[in-house]
């Protein structure tokens, strides 16, 4: 993590909106709340997708009870009925979680949207959560108890 960016509770602003545990959210440089974060990950895994060129991005905050397969079907109907569809890939960061590694086979594999895994962000503590920023495409972890 320690090459992204940092933000913490008194950078939230308007143009941010929150990513409750159970939930994704998909937003792009053009909307209102062009940011989406989510905090508390701990055992949670935290997927965020990011189309460089469109600057379409998404956030996902899952449970380990959740079915991770079933939330990235939805993802992906979600952005196929906003966006249509898109020929250009999804950078995907996912972060923490004890289901990494079936998080990945599910993106390459099963979901089909051109997506690269990278687990870049990792080691969150109970409080600390991540971040992308459409308009700039910056992935951020944030911190909430600063």
């Amino acid at each position: 993590m320690d090459n992204f960016r940092v933000l913490t509770q008194k950078d939230i602003s308007n143009e941010m909106e929150y990513v409750s545990m159970h939930q994704f959210k998909i937003t792009d440089l053009n909307k209102e709340k062009y940011i989406l974060y989510t905090q508390g990950l701990f055992t949670c895994t935290g997927i965020i997708g990011i189309n460089f060129k469109s600057k379409v991005g998404f956030l996902a905050h899952i449970a380990p009870s959740d079915n991770i397969n079933r939330i990235l079907i939805s993802i992906k109907s979600s952005l196929e009925s906003s966006y249509g569809k898109f020929d250009e890939k999804f950078f995907v960061y996912v972060c923490n979680g004890i289901q990494e590694g079936n998080v990945q086979k599910i993106i390459l594999s099963n979901l089909e949207l051109q997506t690269i895994f990278n687990p870049a962000v990792r080691n969150m503590t109970t409080e600390d959560g991540i971040g992308i920023n459409c308009k700039t495409t910056v992935v951020f972890k944030y911190i909430r108890s600063k």
